[in-house]
Order: C-alpha cells, then structure tokens, then sequence
C-alpha cells in the first residue's frame, strides 16, 4: 500500500502503541484536523475505528523487503555473546553464562523492538518538520535514528517489555477440567518444584543415584505425547530419566501414571543437589552479578554489535536483557552445577532433545558434549526452499550429533538445502504419533461435524500486522457465514492450546461472530479430529499446524483455507492430500465441495494416506525403531 504524506508542512503526528495511549487521547481534546494519527497494532486500530477516529495504520509503511530484512537482523544477533567485542570474564566453569539465554526468548525480544525500529523509522522518512507525540517507549526508538525531531512524551515514562518466559501461560487439568493459569516466572517455578518435590516422593519417582544402570535423558519432554517411545524403551536394561526445568514432567494424574508405569525417574536441581552445593551458589552469584553490571555499564561494545541500517538499538534493548541476567543469573549458575553433577552421576549413555535453543537443552550439550544426542523433529514443518530463511526452529545446522527426522522429505529438505550429511539424519518416524495408527477411525453417526482449526497469529517471523488480522476476521465471518447457510451440519473449533494474547484475540473474534459457538481450547486433538467428519485449517502462518499432519493421519478430508498471496508448494499440496484455497476464493463452492462430494472426499483421503506414506518414515512403529536406536548407545 502506498502512503501519500505532504512533507512540505509543519505538522503534528501521534502515534498510538497501546492501550493507555490511546486512553490518554481519547481523554484530551486534541485538535485533530491538524494532526495525522497512526495505529501501530490491530487492537489500536480497531479502538479508533470504534471511536470513528481517521488515522493510518503505521505498518503500511513496511514491504516484503522489510519483513524479510526484520527477521534477517534478528537472526544474525542470535550469537552476539560469543563476538571478539564482549569479555570473556562472565565464564563459569567453561561455559559463557550470557550464552544461556533461551535463543526462542530472544528472538522475540527482538522482533519485536526491531519490527518497531524499521516500521518507525521508513514512516518518518516521509516526514519533516514534524512534531511528535508518543509513548517514552516509541521515543527511545525513534532517538536511536533521528536527534532532529521535536517530541512530547505521552503514556509511560518506563517502558520495559517482559520476555516471553516471565510469564507462564498453561492450563492445569483437576478432575477432568481444564484450568487455565498464568503465573510468574518465579511463582511458577515455586509451584513446579513444590509438587514435583511433594508427588515425586508419594509415587517414588525422584531418580536414585543408586540405580548403577546406564542412563538415557529426555531433556523436556511430555511424557503424555511419548507413551509408545517410553514403553519400548522401559523394555531395555536402561534407566529413563526426565530432566524437565521449563516445563513440568508431572503435568496431571495420566502423567504420573506413565512415569511410573513405565518407571520414568524425573530429576531436578531443587531434588538432586546437596545442601553445601546450594549454599555454594549464592557466593558465585555475587561474582558473577557484579560482572554482569560492571559490563552492562562500560556498554561501548553493545553499540557498535547491536547495529541496523547504521544506527543502535542498543538502547533499545539494554534495559530488559539486564533485567532478564540479573533476574537469572542464580538459575543460570545452579543449572551449570546441576549439570556437572549429572554427568558424574548419571553414567549417561545418551541424550534427546526437541531444540537446541532452551537454557536446558544448552547447558547440558554444552557439558555433555563428549556423550552422543540425539535431536528428535517434532513439529510438521514440510519446509520448502523458498522458506528456507524461517526455519530456524530446529536449528539443525548446529546439532553436532544425529538428527532423528519423521522421515525422507524432511531429510531431503536438509540434505539439499542445509547441506547436512546424510550420516548425520535418522529417519526413524514420528514417535507421538504412532497412537494415531492405531485408532478407530470409523465415523458411526451420518451427521456432518466439521472441525475448524484457526491457526495463530504468530509475531516471531515478522509477517504479522494488521492488515493480516484484518484479513483474518473477515475470513471468519465469511466462513461462518456460509457454515450458517449449509442445513444439518454441526461445528467446533479447536483453538491452540496456548494463551498467548493473539490466540485470545482470535477466540474474541468467534465469539464476537456468534456466542454460541463451541470452542474447544484444551481438549484432546486427537478426540476432537476423530469425532469430525470433515477439517477446515485456516493457514494463518508460513508453515502448516502440525495438526493438519494429524487430520490425514485419522483418514480426514481437510479444507485448507490460505490466509496469505504466496504460492509456495508444499509437499502435501503437491501430492493434493488437502484442498487448499485462497482466502478470496469462492468459499460456499469449496466448502460444498469437501461436504458432499463423496468421491472427491474419497480422493482426498487417498492422497493424504499415500502422502503421510511419504512424510512420515516406519508409520506406527517410529517409537519402537528410536527406542532401538537409543539402547544401542
């Protein structure tokens, strides 16, 4: 979209961030003929669209180019701690704690601050003599590009954001209810370690140093989605031990009763270390955070590292990422420790991990780097080369040891574009799926129940802004909007189970469209695909819900509603295991199309089973063929 801005006049901009901003505006009388107002987010807009407010939405300054040059910067600050500029005195034990920050975490602290730089500074290149008025928090931006500009601070004068893991978003299952929770980092960490510590205990499941066994670590798994992988493996003369510090091995009642079926042992800090090994920790604490500060004061390196288009964020960010050491340093310290203990303790064999970016999954391939791992694929990414600047979410090129993929299009994928060897890839299959072969699939009833599955609106590959979440509620509504005309037809939907606040967002915007639809945000995926006759995936991100994977798995006929222009081919595509449509495409046809069109539902059945044939190596089995693989270590 092309803006038209006249730079020959003096004028004033505000520019509206959240919502105590726009509450301060809409509670002064500004004289808004002479001022040119800018959303920057879909709930600020839709604010002043209520309030009938003319404004311009500020991320229609930015092209693909930009987007893509976003997500390129952040990805390039991933390993800032290990440049020639920073000290190397914040060592412990051979490790550099600044490196221990969860990369997930920090990408999007990033994205987010750098999605506001570029969008911030392209919108005031079309300005001059301008005055500004925003938040302190958009001001701090905006300094770090132009000294020239006047500016008015309205809003806050602090502006610090939270990373996402200082904040906990679950839901805890009591009874058969799901009860969803947000805690802080700290009060969440104080309920894990107090019911791991209180049930471990009832239900003997605290690993013994004792048990002289050799030993396989599951570093953050669900025991729940790994059932077939853990019964295989108990099978073996090798303890199964759960190291879970993020999140938590005991999850409900069905996750003690597969530890111990199984006898899985968890093992935590707060459990394994002894009491002079804790007391020794706050000592070092006190080094270290010294350091930290001493650094974060003579700052001239951050300068010069932190760079985009030949200015600093620096500024931007200095604040929280101090904020986020000082609050963790002591976790940081205790985890090395713990870790040292482990592999001392343990007699590892092996290891597994689902990444490589989490602060426990670091700390321990960094100690145990003479001890083979292994990295387990577990989400349906059907990467194409075309996308190959996003899929960071594995990161396999860093995995130095073996790679357990579902199977040869992902292998083919990182051969060729990755240029990882084949020596280094296992196709061993989905291990959290082979429960799916094993199901009933056979649908009793003749009513029609279509499961829609809305994907989220994600900001970590920098795609996302407001015209995306405005084009995202209009397909809504023209979706229920041509369900509610089709006769004799019941639906659900199935939200992810996360409670970020743009899933949130999404689920206001069904219930705005009609309160009496069902919404499913904590159920079992699996119950609900089995129980649908027909699935609608709305595909809102550039790579597909690993809940599509699912839905051919269970022999389903899926509408695969596109939210974006691109024409990437993936492989299920290819194969025309789904329907994919545009989001502009006539929807009642299709719609009518997958309904009842009983030989094209039959063709697509067909097509999804000879593709997940193709996608997913040992269908049923992977668990039994990786539980080989680990005892053979």
């Amino acid at each position: 979209m092309i803006i038209l801005i006249n730079k020959e006049l003096t004028q004033k901009i505000l520019f509206l961030e959240n919502v105590q901003d726009f509450e301060i505006f809409n509670n002064n009388s500004f004289d808004t003929d002479n001022i040119d107002v800018f959303s920057f987010n879909i709930e600020i807009h839709n604010l002043c669209e209520s309030k009938k407010i003319n404004h311009k939405i500020a991320e229609d300054f930015l092209d693909k180019d930009d987007h893509d040059k976003i997500y390129k910067y952040v990805t390039s600050f991933y390993n800032w701690h290990e440049h020639d500029s920073i000290p190397k005195d914040l060592e412990f034990e051979g490790i550099n704690l600044l490196s221990l920050f969860d990369t997930a975490e920090l990408h999007h602290l990033l994205i987010r601050e750098i999605y506001l730089f570029i969008t911030l500074k392209r919108l005031l290149e079309n300005f001059s003599n301008v005055e500004i008025l925003a938040n302190s928090h958009l001001l701090k931006i905006i300094k770090c590009f132009s000294d020239n500009t006047k500016s008015i601070v309205i809003g806050d004068s602090k502006h610090i954001f939270s990373v996402p893991f200082q904040q906990y978003s679950f839901s805890f299952s009591f009874l058969g209810i799901n009860i969803p929770i947000k805690l802080s980092r700290n009060s969440y960490r104080k309920i894990k370690n107090f019911v791991e510590s209180t049930l471990g205990r009832i239900f003997d499941l605290w690993f013994s140093e004792k048990k002289l066994k050799k030993s396989v670590l599951f570093l953050e798994f669900n025991p729940e989605q790994y059932t077939d992988l853990f019964n295989h493996l108990s099978k073996t003369k090798k303890n199964i031990v759960l190291l879970n510090t993020r999140r938590p091995a005991i999850w409900n009642f069905n996750s003690i009763k597969l530890l111990k079926k199984f006898n899985c042992k968890i093992i935590t800090p707060k459990y394994f270390l002894s009491k002079f090994e804790k007391n020794s920790i706050s000592k070092i604490l006190k080094k270290y955070d010294k350091k930290i500060e001493n650094l974060w004061i003579h700052d001239e390196a951050f300068f010069n590292l932190f760079t985009i288009e030949n200015y600093s964020i620096w500024p931007i960010i200095k604040d929280t990422l101090l904020q986020v050491y000082k609050e963790r340093l002591q976790d940081y310290i205790e985890l090395i420790i713990f870790c040292r203990k482990i592999s001392k303790k343990l007699d590892l064999s092996c290891m597994i991990s689902l990444n490589v970016f989490g602060e426990t999954e670091k700390t321990m391939l960094k100690i145990n780097d003479k001890i083979p791992s292994i990295l387990l694929e577990h989400g349906f990414t059907n990467y194409v080369p075309e996308l190959s600047l996003f899929d960071i979410s594995n990161m396999y090129p860093l995995f130095k040891d073996k790679i357990a993929l579902w199977g040869d299009i992902q292998k083919d994928y990182l051969v060729k574009q990755k240029n990882i060897s084949n020596e280094k890839i296992l196709s061993v299959g989905s291990p959290r799926h082979d429960v799916f072969f094993n199901k009933n699939i056979e649908i009793k009833n003749e009513s029609i129940t279509i499961l829609i599955i809305p994907g989220q609106l994600d900001e970590s590959n920098a795609i996302y802004d407001t015209r995306l979440f405005l084009k995202y509620e209009m397909l809504l509504k023209k979706l229920f909007s041509v369900l509610k005309s089709i006769p004799n037809i019941s639906y659900l939907v199935k939200l992810h189970p996360s409670l970020q606040k743009n899933n949130l967002y999404v689920k206001n915007i069904i219930q705005k469209i009609d309160s009496n639809i069902i919404i499913n945000q904590f159920s079992n995926i699996l119950d609900d695909i089995q129980s649908s006759s027909i699935i609608i995936n709305i595909f809102t991100e550039l790579f597909p819900s690993t809940a599509l994977l699912e839905g051919l798995l269970l022999k389903k006929p899926i509408l695969n509603l596109c939210l974006h222009d691109y024409d990437y081919e993936f492989e299920f595509e290819k194969d025309k295991a789904v329907l994919s449509v545009k989001y502009n495409d006539n929807l009642k046809i299709n719609i009518e199309k997958i309904l009842f069109d009983k030989n094209f539902q039959s063709l697509l059945i067909n097509n999804g089973t000879q593709h997940t044939k193709r996608y997913l190596s040992n269908p049923g089995t992977a668990s039994q063929k990786l539980a080989s693989i680990l005892n053979s270590f």
